[in-house]
């Protein structure tokens, strides 16, 4: 997107583009040099965060496991009905997670997720 030339551009036009240019090359190095070190860092850092990363994975799937047991034991019947009451409740202990309420995106994967536990269970 072309800026507007400022109306005083100096002694030298020339000069205060070329000089425009020149700082445009500049961040886009820098920005390049950050990636690489972000990058970099990421790698080194791997073996640490990686193990606490998928122990929480892990811990909150048996968190889920459990939640959706307790609440489908006296369940005769699994219906639709029966996974959107217990994603609520589950919502509703979470809101941390979703923000929006029952009304978040990401409800619907929890309500299928929710859905495939309960078919293993019965």
């Amino acid at each position: 997107m072309p800026e507007e030339r400022p109306p005083n551009l100096g002694h030298d036009p020339k000069q205060f583009v070329i000089g425009q240019s020149q700082g445009m090359a500049a961040r886009s190095q820098l920005a390049d040099q950050a990636i690489l070190a972000k990058l970099f860092f990421r790698l080194i850092f791997l073996p640490i965060w990686l193990p606490f990363r998928v122990w929480s994975m892990i811990k909150r799937k048996r968190q889920i496991n459990a939640f959706v047991i307790a609440r489908a034991e006296n369940v005769a019947v699994i219906t639709d009905e029966v996974e959107r009451e217990i994603t609520v409740e589950w919502v509703e202990a979470h809101p941390a997670d979703y923000p929006l309420g029952e009304y978040d995106p990401k409800v619907m994967k929890l309500q299928r997720s929710f859905k495939k536990i309960l078919n293993r269970q019965s």
